[in-house]
């Protein structure tokens, strides 16, 4: 239960612009767990199992497991800090009141999730809803994001592709879990996105 918001609160005036880097760290904190290795994080072993409820999607199943093994096998003891995070970081779901900031729509928010993955949702949202931009131009923005701005978040350099394709895989899973709900396939995502797992195979 909370609180409802101030009859005031105002919108994010400019979606290039995120709340500052301390905002998202209060959210992780709230559910801090330190620092794992990959595949011993809650997040990982939710992706895992979403994987492993593909049934009806077999290319995507396949895809997106070969891409999983692949980051396992060279990041699987890499340490990441982990917390909460709010699964849906953008500018409609934030709002500003009297110096403080209010946000809302917290269903996809869990704990056990690497930090710096509310950022890159941000950066995805932005180009890929708000700006209508194809799902490539939107990976680079993802991408391009975590190799500049997840350095605020405590982010190792050498973990910060990692993060892109983590939050990638994520919202590939999660694309296909609004469509077993009966949401049917997001255009915007779906067939697009085995292209890029197909990408990342080759790389």
């Amino acid at each position: 239960m909370t609180a409802p918001l101030p009859a005031r609160v105002s919108g994010h005036a400019d979606p290039d612009s995120p709340p500052e880097p301390g905002f998202t760290l209060a959210v992780a904190d709230s559910a801090s767990s330190g620092w794992e290795s990959l595949t011993d994080t809650a997040f990982w072993r939710r992706l895992r199992d979403g994987v492993a409820a593909m049934g009806d999607e077999p290319r995507l199943a396949e895809a997106m497991s070969a891409v999983m093994d692949g980051l396992a096998d060279r990041h699987g003891e890499s340490k990441l800090r982990i917390g909460r995070w709010h699964g849906d970081w953008v500018p409609w779901n934030v709002g500003h009141h009297a110096g403080d900031l209010h946000v809302w729509d917290w269903e996809h928010s869990a704990t056990g999730a690497p930090v710096g993955l509310d950022l890159l949702h941000w950066r995805f949202q932005v180009a890929l809803v708000l700006r209508g931009a194809p799902l490539d131009a939107a990976v680079a923005a993802v991408e391009s994001a975590a190799r500049d701005e997840l350095e605020a978040f405590g982010v190792a350099a050498e973990a910060r592709e990692l993060m892109a394709r983590l939050y990638l895989l994520e919202m590939f899973a999660r694309t296909h879990r609004l469509k077993l709900g009966g949401g049917g396939w997001n255009p915007a995502l779906f067939p697009a996105m085995l292209d890029v797992l197909a990408r990342w195979r080759l790389c």
